[in-house]
């Protein structure tokens, strides 16, 4: 799933160009320190990963 969002075109990672692992790895951390989480949506049967608003840990 992380895969599938990191190549998703639009997706930002700034001017440095990093390869498909490293994107990964970011997000992976990103999600282990609650700074993002995956969202489902019932209707389409999506799922999406976000930044958690403010930068700040969700709720777990």
């Amino acid at each position: 799933m992380i895969e599938s969002f990191v190549l998703r075109e639009g997706t930002d990672y700034g001017a440095r160009e990093y390869s498909l692992e490293q994107k990964v790895a970011q997000v992976r951390a990103q999600l282990e320190r609650g700074r993002a989480r995956i969202l489902f949506d019932p209707e389409t049967g999506t799922v999406t990963i976000e930044v958690v608003p403010d930068g700040r840990p969700s709720p777990a």
